[in-house]
């Protein structure tokens, strides 16, 4: 996943945080993210849903 943002609504990154979290557990494999240029608010709770050592911020 890629995620480039000014932040957003709390609640809607929750929710994608919640279905990242539920892909890294049933499907068992990694999940990545690499954060491009602005990572506010709502995107921190959405890169908080990755195993530490498969964040990338750019």
């Amino acid at each position: 996943m890629e995620i480039n943002t000014d932040g957003g609504d709390a609640d809607a990154a929750r929710r994608i945080a919640l279905e990242i979290k539920l892909f890294r557990s049933h499907s068992g494999q990694q999940a990545y993210c690499v954060g491009k240029s602005n990572i506010y608010s709502a995107g921190v709770t959405i890169l908080a849903a990755f195993a530490p050592e498969n964040r990338f911020v750019r």
